[in-house]
């Protein structure tokens, strides 16, 4: 008969090894993230206040500086703009690829989203009606977007069932930004308006510490990406939103013409990424595209905008076509190119979690509680219950 040494031997030692190797992991992907987000870390290169003049902090329409608050690298820590990542021939081709690939790949708005969100713009006097039209391809879900990318996702990744040119993209901003580390995640939006309407969301911890945003439009207009907290109570009015944005908090950046936007830290942990539907502004309502040209001489006299941010603002001449799009690529995060990660000794599932499915997608975000729902589930349980939820997407 065995004895309790023997059993504890064969048992005890081998689970505390196992136990101890998924603390470690979990540890170390809490770790790594933390470091992640830290501005003074090293993990990234440092930003200066050179690189802020493509970023304004979102001001009420009653401000009486029209071009916005110029915030400080402190103050706005993991948004990049890399000019002239693509050519002005390279984004012409890439945008008929990505063409080719919603013809392919691509599934429009779900019909649900768009009634819902149709109606509530229509009570407000707000025409949104090229939201229907808008394409999506991803290979992973998306909220209830279902998808159907044959290249899959995470570290299961297919390159070789990718179409070409989206390799070659992926290739070319892993050279252009430093330590993206592994493809996780492709998401394209395609618009033949040129219009675009997302609301900001949570990205998934499944995607990776890293995302780069690339807008590739045929007007060769700046695109403008709005960032809002995510803890934050935000506007649900699609009226407001038109002229103040999402919150009182909200970072525009603007990405000119063949350039490219990479989010990471606490950005990307602590920030969800939107467009808002309507004429293009940055910063402040009055501060449209055409505004900014007409009065680009006070910003030269102010120097709040540089000769090459009223370069890249002005319209260019109108075309027939004007259809956009815009492809966001989620990598890893910081690796050296020759060391990747060890898929054995640091498992995804236990750095990243598990792909999101339309089952578990979560969506605290989007529900808003009612009188009754609170009434009939108690104060302190519905307290308790978005706690935790606000714990666990966080």
């Amino acid at each position: 008969m065995l004895g309790a040494g023997t059993w504890f031997i064969g048992f005890g030692i081998p689970a505390v090894l196992a136990g101890g190797f998924v603390a470690s992991r979990k540890r170390l992907a809490y770790q790594w993230r933390e470091e992640l987000m830290d501005p003074d870390g090293g993990a990234y290169p440092p930003l200066t206040d050179a690189d802020m003049e493509f970023i304004r902090h979102v001001t009420p329409p009653e401000w009486p500086l029209p071009e916005g608050q110029l915030p400080t690298a402190k103050k706005v820590t993991g948004l990049f703009v890399s000019p002239d990542v693509l050519s002005g021939d390279e984004g012409g081709a890439l945008l008929d690829e990505v063409k080719r690939w919603i013809a392919l790949y691509g599934q429009k708005v779900d019909l649900r989203k768009v009634a819902f969100a149709e109606s509530q713009a229509q009570s407000e006097g707000v025409d949104i009606g090229f939201y229907s039209d808008i394409a999506i391809i991803s290979d992973h879900a998306e909220d209830i977007q279902l998808m159907k990318a044959p290249w899959e996702t995470g570290d299961r990744i297919k390159h070789h069932k990718m179409p070409s040119s989206l390799r070659y993209m992926v290739n070319k901003m892993q050279r252009k930004f430093e330590g993206l580390g592994r493809l996780r995640h492709v998401y394209v939006e395609y618009s033949p308006s040129g219009r675009f309407y997302h609301e900001p969301k949570p990205t998934k911890a499944f995607d990776g510490h890293d995302y780069v945003v690339i807008p590739l439009r045929r007007d060769q207009n700046a695109t403008v990406v709005t960032f809002a907290p995510l803890l934050r109570s935000r506007c649900s009015f699609v009226k407001e939103v038109l002229m103040r944005s999402w919150t009182s908090h909200d970072v525009d950046v603007i990405i000119p013409p063949g350039s490219a936007l990479r989010v990471y830290g606490s950005a990307r942990y602590e920030w969800g990424w939107g467009i808002r539907p309507g004429n293009v502004w940055f910063g402040n309502y009055r501060n449209s595209i055409r505004h900014i040209d007409a009065i680009r001489t006070p910003f030269y006299l102010h120097n709040i905008l540089s000769s090459m941010a009223c370069r890249i603002l002005r319209p260019a001449p109108s075309v027939k076509e004007s259809d956009a799009a815009l492809v966001v690529l989620h990598f890893d995060g910081p690796r050296d190119f020759d060391k990747p990660r060890s898929l054995l000794l640091q498992p995804e599932s236990l750095i990243f979690g598990r792909p999101p499915t339309v089952e578990t997608y979560e969506k605290w975000v989007e529900e808003k509680p009612t009188t009754e729902s609170v009434r009939n589930e108690g104060v302190f349980l519905f307290m308790v219950k978005n706690y935790v939820e606000m714990l666990r997407v966080t």
